[in-house]
């Protein structure tokens, strides 16, 4: 189970869009996947800056959740 410091932020693709979820809470809603994991790693390393844990898994084309970055 991750730490309640531990931050994960998930892109995921929800009917035509791209959305960026951490914490069962959307972050963002985006047209296309790369910006969606932009977004996504701009927010896990600014968690990792003030020093949490974070990370980002980004759904594949067969839906699949894969590590995209770490901290």
């Amino acid at each position: 189970m991750a730490d309640a410091k531990d931050f994960s932020y998930a892109v995921i693709r929800v009917a035509e869009e791209w959305k960026v979820v951490c914490a069962r809470k959307a972050m963002g809603h985006f047209a296309r996947r790369d910006e969606a994991l932009a977004a996504a790693s701009a927010l896990a390393a600014q968690a990792a800056a003030a020093g949490h844990a974070a990370q980002v898994l980004v759904q594949t084309d067969s839906g699949e959740l894969r590590q995209a970055w770490q901290s």
